[in-house]
């Protein structure tokens, strides 16, 4: 049957291995044919193949675990999704029935597939996140790397996009957490700007933004007087969100200081980049009323400048971000009035 090459008859028996319990009865012959299937090119024929061993393998690891972490990916979504799949605590095989060698090795199935966005991919790797965050965080920045051969950004993208995004909650209780962020930083210094804008979001994703371990990484390399480190610091400032000039104005304040004591000339630089990243982002709001967005920011902006001793960089840099969202208000007014006649 697989020597006939007939594609629509190998997808038939495929599927019907994979919603069956055929290869539980433990039938040489089946899982022979199974086999087949998982190493066959086409990639719905291969998916069904794994489907079927992993349901087979939730009554039976020691025959057929071995079968199903000896497929090839190859950069094949639905065969990286189907593999994903199987490693559920609830509905599939415990991840601790393999070692870490086997728990790398799946992880790094996930490098070369188009994207990261489906909810089995997100899971795997949330639930990977406490055994193997070197392994992680090493799949990510590959991933990154690709990227950027990668002309077309619609068909592969490196991370997730939207609200979805790895549960990276794990990471910061481990011991790891501190030197995998240096990591992703230290990598940023050379890379050319599409790789170094994913690291910027890879680095914003893994960060728990304020917390001791994310002040540090950051100010570690804006007050080392290196013009090309402090860049670094400052896309790592702009990466987090938007809000951050708000939550946390004394690390922002103690930041710009730092900046203006060793390098003058990054100061303004590093401040328009602040301010682009603040003001950045979607807006919605009601026809003819400000946007809530820029209110709350306007707000906490004269709120914040008012604290800081005039003439400081920090009253500077609030006094021009309010200046900033009123410029916002005053626009998005202006076009409601133009769009909705008001």
């Amino acid at each position: 049957m697989l020597a006939s090459g007939n594609i629509v008859l190998l997808r038939s028996l495929s599927h019907g291995y994979a919603s069956s319990f055929w290869l539980r009865d433990g039938d040489e012959h089946d899982l022979s044919l199974v086999r087949e299937l998982r190493d066959h090119p086409d990639e719905v024929i291969a998916a069904n193949a794994v489907t079927a061993l992993w349901r087979a393998g939730r009554e039976d690891l020691q025959a057929f675990l071995p079968q199903l972490l000896a497929v090839s990916v190859g950069g094949r979504a639905g065969v990286a999704r189907e593999l994903c799949r199987a490693f559920d605590a609830k509905h599939g095989i415990p991840l601790n029935a393999v070692s870490d060698r086997e728990l790398d090795a799946l992880i790094g199935h996930l490098t070369d597939i188009p994207l990261l966005d489906g909810y089995d991919e997100r899971r795997f790797l949330g639930q990977a996140m406490r055994r193997r965050p070197r392994a992680i965080v090493s799949c990510l920045i590959q991933r990154i790397k690709n990227s950027v051969d990668h002309a077309d950004g619609f068909r592969y993208r490196a991370l997730p996009v939207g609200r979805e995004d790895i549960d990276f909650g794990p990471l910061r209780e481990l011991p790891p957490y501190a030197a995998l962020l240096r990591q992703v930083r230290d990598r940023m210094e050379d890379a050319e700007p599409t790789e170094r804008q994913g690291l910027a979001r890879l680095f914003s994703m893994m960060a728990e933004v304020g917390d001791d371990t994310w002040r540090a990484t950051v100010e570690e390399w804006i007050r080392s007087e290196e013009p090309a480190r402090i860049s670094v610091g400052a896309d790592l400032l702009c990466s987090a969100p938007h809000d951050m000039v708000l939550s946390h104005p004394d690390f922002v304040a103690r930041t710009l200081e730092g900046v203006q004591a060793s390098n003058r000339q990054a100061l303004e630089r590093m401040i328009e980049q602040m301010l682009a990243s603040a003001m950045a982002g979607q807006r919605s709001g009601t026809p003819g009323e400000p946007c809530p967005r820029d209110v709350d920011m306007l707000d906490g902006a004269r709120k914040l400048a008012g604290g800081f001793r005039r003439g400081s960089v920090a009253h500077r840099f609030y006094a021009r971000l309010a200046e900033s969202c009123q410029r916002e208000i005053d626009r998005w007014l202006e076009r409601d009035r133009e769009m909705f006649d008001i």
